[in-house]
């Protein structure tokens, strides 16, 4: 069984590892890929988490 090769965001700077990450594939593959779909669950939770705007 293969590893993941992104889990769940822990700090900051694994946050912007994984932005990085999706903004490169963003440009070099289609939206269907399973790790952009992936990074951007993860990305979207660690914001919703660490969310510091006034609503």
């Amino acid at each position: 069984m293969e590893d993941n090769k992104y889990t769940e965001i822990k700090d900051k700077e694994q946050y912007y590892k994984y932005c990085d990450i999706l903004e490169k594939k963003l440009f070099e593959s289609n939206y269907e890929d399973c790790d952009i779909k992936l990074l951007t669950l993860l990305i979207e939770k660690w914001d919703n988490e660490h969310n510091t705007f006034n609503s």
